[in-house]
């Protein structure tokens, strides 16, 4: 088997541009779904795609939302939000 990555997206700035088609596209479809999405959510996304694609990923799912729960956390207390 030969498996290939490629991530494009770490060379796209998360400016205005980014942030304004985000809430355009969320209009019409699902907001956690869409690319144009803010770099720490995009990187939880991908991990947990990245973990699923994985045998047993069962086991790991648990430490996973604990990350993903302490992050988020972190990143409100970071910009205030709570």
């Amino acid at each position: 088997l030969i498996y290939y990555l490629g991530v494009i997206d770490i060379l796209t700035p998360y400016n205005m541009f980014k942030r304004t088609e985000h809430f355009v596209k969320a209009i019409v479809h699902d907001g956690s779904q869409i690319s144009a999405i803010n770099p720490r959510k995009y990187g939880l996304r991908f991990l947990r795609f990245m973990i699923q694609s994985l045998d047993g990923y069962e086991d790991v799912m648990p430490m996973l939302e604990e990350f993903e729960r302490t992050t988020y956390d972190s990143i409100c207390r970071e910009h205030r939000l709570f």
